[in-house]
């Protein structure tokens, strides 16, 4: 289990993200496809943010994000995380639907995970919605990544992709659209 605090940017130009990753130095850590399966339970997950089955590289990663006590930031969206592998991950859907959670939503992703310094800088392609840039560190070492990145804090969001892409649908009137490629 961790903390984690994270901040997420709307890109318009990927290319010159990558350049500015380039020039800090910034390493690239993997270039890949995410499955997630978001679940609900009929019980009620007090605080929970998300129930996640993350399927990338052939492996399986199981994540419970709860959220943190307090007021929700506009900028950073701090949460405790919990996460765990798992070897099978069909067996552990079927798992976790006969213990009374259902699939929700599933999302998909390209993602670019770079590592500078203390924080990890994820360069993320979501169909429909473009590009975000995610920052993953301290509330500080995400101000001065955003920085180096000439991206404007004050329009850091706190929001998850699922309440993002809620509010793309309803904003381009597209009651039926997917978040998978």
């Amino acid at each position: 289990m961790g903390t984690e605090i994270e901040t997420k940017f709307k890109v318009n130009s990927p290319a010159a993200i990558r350049k500015r990753l380039i020039v800090m130095r910034a390493r690239l850590i993997s270039r890949r496809l995410e499955k997630d399966v978001y679940y609900r339970c009929y019980l009620k997950t007090q605080n929970a943010e998300a129930i996640r089955l993350r399927s990338v590289g052939g492996k399986y990663i199981f994540t419970l994000k709860k959220s943190s006590v307090g007021p929700k930031g506009r900028i950073y969206k701090v949460c405790d995380e919990f996460e765990i592998e798992v070897n099978d991950g069909e067996l552990f859907d079927s798992l976790l639907r006969r213990l009374g959670f259902t699939r929700d939503f599933k999302k998909e992703k390209i993602r670019e995970t770079y590592k500078y310094k203390n924080a990890k800088v994820c360069l993320d392609r979501l169909p429909h919605m473009g590009y975000y840039v995610e920052i993953e560190a301290s509330k500080r070492d995400i101000n001065s990544v955003a920085r180096s990145l000439k991206l404007d804090i004050t329009k850091g969001l706190s929001d998850n992709y699922m309440r993002l892409f809620l509010h793309y649908k309803r904003t381009h009137k597209k009651p039926n659209l997917k978040l998978t490629f």
